[in-house]
């Protein structure tokens, strides 16, 4: 299967480390490619500039593109509902899918745990009234 981003997220680009030599910058699609290739696993790393560290590669697309939880308050969404991606997304990411939480207390993502390949897939969607 090949997946393609939107443009704002497949213009972005993140050094990784695969085996701690700084590697890139590479693209999302260029990451994605290397994951489905079997050239990354739950060990690599991503530079995120807006943290200034080096974190695992789960979190990329929430480092790329974040949740809008300011949006939501902003917008009077009370609740958040985790959407997943079916079949898959591991344990960790599965036993939050389709939980609801309160808007001032939604779930960090990637959760603690996170195994996904190449990354967490979870979202936050508004619930509506």
């Amino acid at each position: 299967m090949v997946m393609r981003f939107k443009s704002t997220v497949k213009d972005s680009r993140r050094y990784i480390s695969r085996t701690g030599v700084t590697e890139g910058p590479y693209t999302v699609d260029e990451i994605y490619s290397m994951a489905v290739a079997g050239e990354t696993n739950i060990h690599a790393l991503f530079w995120s500039e807006s943290k200034r560290a080096w974190k695992p590669l789960v979190g990329l697309m929430l480092d790329v593109d974040p949740e809008r939880i300011d949006e939501f308050i902003q917008a009077g969404v009370k609740q958040v509902r985790v959407l997943g991606s079916g079949n898959r997304d591991c344990p960790a990411c599965s036993a939050l899918a389709d939980k609801i939480f309160s808007i001032t207390s939604p779930p960090v993502l990637p959760p603690q745990g996170c195994r996904c390949v190449p990354w967490c897939r979870l979202v936050l969607a508004a619930v509506q009234d």
